[in-house]
């Protein structure tokens, strides 16, 4: 009797993965729906046979070592195999979407060019690391998509076009764009790049390593809102253009081009509400080191650093006047110490002293710099104070 709810479960489960489309998963491609429904029908059709087979066997067979053995095992044997084609069904479809988890999305990435010149010349602060050559979303079973670091015979347009910033340049003028790609600020960049900025916003390009597709990003203010994916050069133009040289927020621009996604965060920076946002998160859970939720605590209980952009470091509470990336780097950061204390570090470098969360929450508050407001959206860079 357990076969029938197992296989009503297997075919609900194949009709759903049919019905997918790419406006419910932006981010697949035909071939990614193509697999899902392969694997899923997989999963039904084998349980089904094995059902069959195990049921035949039992009913026709005079052995009690049949109906003892042989058939049960055939059944756990086909739920298995079944279970591994659905789970993986499921895990096509998973990549697909973006990751809901805040500023590292899915294929996310901050400034290429920003990163590289960090590595030259690095900040005396914190800054943080971001991944350059890998992109995290579903490709052919893995979990993460390579960028190419030459262009390849997937790509004949930008060959004959002698680079990727030169034949997006022409889809732009095709379209009747007046934007302008950036020169890249290195000659020799790890992977093929190109950047389109106007104003505070921005958005860059890469190309996929091991089938034709563009991967870009949509920036406003320091802060990546959007990101998409397509293998038309136009399409992705068209997009770009409409994000540069209009007011429009994320959702109006994932509305329009459905190979568009807003990041789950874009809404609360659009609202100016990014501050709350970080800090509740945090407090919800605090990333990459759960030592640090008790500070994080202590420091949210103080409305000077309360008003502050909170962000983690490596192992290091630090807050930020601005919203954006690249942040201030004026305030004092907690540094969290293997006995479960913590150091106070001073903008400039001084050691303030080694204390509990709450005396280090204190510590910061003492020597915050002088008029030291609410955290402004942009980036360091912007900032007139």
């Amino acid at each position: 009797m357990i076969l029938l709810p197992i296989l009503i479960i297997l075919w609900v489960r194949m009709f759903q993965f049919k019905k997918l489309t790419v406006n419910e998963l932006p981010m697949a491609t035909e071939s990614d729906l193509h697999r899902m429904r392969r694997d899923s029908e997989s999963a039904f059709y084998i349980m089904l046979l094995i059902s069959a087979l195990s049921l035949s066997l039992l009913f026709f067979s005079v052995k009690q070592i049949t109906a003892t053995y042989i058939s049960p095992g055939l059944i756990l044997t086909g739920l298995i195999i079944a279970a591994l084609y659905d789970l993986k069904a499921e895990r096509i479809k998973r990549r697909c979407r973006i990751n809901q988890s805040g500023t590292n999305s899915r294929y996310s990435l901050y400034s290429l060019t920003d990163r590289i010149k960090q590595r030259i010349s690095p900040s005396k602060r914190h800054a943080p690391v971001y991944e350059t050559r890998r992109v995290n979303v579903e490709n052919r079973g893995r979990s993460y998509l390579e960028l190419a670091k030459t262009i390849n015979n997937l790509y004949p347009d930008l060959i004959a076009l002698k680079g990727l910033p030169n034949a997006l340049q022409a889809a732009l003028r095709e379209i009747g764009s007046s934007l302008s790609v950036s020169k890249p600020r290195l000659e020799h960049l790890p992977v093929v790049y190109a950047r389109v900025e106007s104003a505070s916003r921005f958005s860059q390009v890469y190309i996929s390593n091991e089938n034709r597709l563009f991967v870009f990003d949509f920036w406003a203010r320091g802060v990546c809102l959007a990101n998409g994916q397509t293998p038309d050069i136009i399409e992705m133009a068209q997009a770009i253009n409409t994000w540069i040289m209009t007011d429009c927020n994320t959702a109006n621009l994932a509305a329009r081009f459905h190979y568009v996604l807003a990041n789950d965060v874009a809404e609360y920076y659009e609202r100016g509400e990014e501050v709350e946002y970080r800090w509740l998160s945090y407090l919800r859970k605090t990333p990459s080191f759960p030592q640090m939720r008790p500070i994080v605590i202590s420091a949210s209980r103080r409305p000077q650093l309360r008003q502050l952009f909170p962000y983690i470091s490596y192992n290091r509470l630090c807050f930020s006047r601005c919203t954006g990336y690249p942040f201030t780097t004026d305030t004092p950061y907690v540094q969290m110490l293997l006995d479960g204390r913590y150091k106070v570090v001073s903008a400039s470098g001084d050691d303030l002293g080694c204390v509990d969360e709450e005396e280090a929450a204190d510590l910061v508050v003492a020597n915050l710099p002088e008029g030291c407001g609410p955290a402004v959206p942009g980036t360091a860079d912007n900032m007139t104070i």
